[in-house]
């Protein structure tokens, strides 16, 4: 069960009008819960809030900037087919996320090899087949500490194998007050791996 909270929050709507919201808090339980895309669209599209944001007992109370530096969105349109080499993409994602610090090439070195693609890193990311190229997509994202993933219809390619390894990793990554999110129509199993990984459908 995820408890959510926010206070007098406002987001953009997809015609980008303004919608006025004031939740005390809301509840996420599987299929029970809010539909998924409804929820990450909220927790994706916050424009600004008064007051906290409240996952469970992890706050990401700060400015609107702040909390767009905590959080990441995945979809499964988020892939990109590009001629860059997973080494480059990377690299570009790293320097537009100021995640270029001294650790960093560590980081990477240790997430491709994690995921499987270290021996990848010098191919074009439109050679890599599309569940590979969607691997390169999440370490793009784990290069920098964030508090919060949303994974929205992401998973759906991923093979038994890959969800095995890609779940034991997220299931070390939150034990650091970190929150995943994933929106599924059929891995109602994601729950069981941590307390901190959510599905909701």
């Amino acid at each position: 069960m995820l408890n959510i909270r926010v206070n007098n929050m406002i987001m953009h709507s997809g015609n980008q009008s303004r919608i006025f919201m004031d939740i005390d808090s809301c509840t996420i339980t599987g299929l029970y819960g809010e539909k998924k895309h409804e929820l990450i669209t909220l927790l994706s599209g916050l424009e600004s809030f008064d007051g906290d944001v409240v996952l469970d007992t992890i706050s990401l109370k700060g400015s609107h900037e702040e909390y767009l530096e905590q959080i990441a969105v995945i979809t499964k349109d988020s892939i990109i087919n590009t001629e860059l080499s997973v080494n480059d993409f990377l690299d570009f994602f790293g320097s537009m996320d100021r995640a270029l610090d001294d650790s960093y090439e560590a980081r990477k070195k240790k997430l491709l090899q994690e995921f499987g693609l270290l021996g990848f890193i010098n191919i074009g990311m439109n050679f890599l087949k599309e569940i590979d190229r969607k691997k390169v997509k999440l370490i793009s994202f784990f290069l920098k500490d964030r508090s919060l993933l949303l994974l929205d219809t992401f998973l759906e390619s991923f093979h038994k194998n890959d969800l095995k390894k890609l779940l034991r990793f997220l299931k070390d990554y939150v034990k650091n007050e970190r929150i995943v999110i994933i929106g599924s129509d059929n891995y109602k199993f994601l729950e069981r791996f941590s307390e901190r990984i959510y599905e909701v459908n």
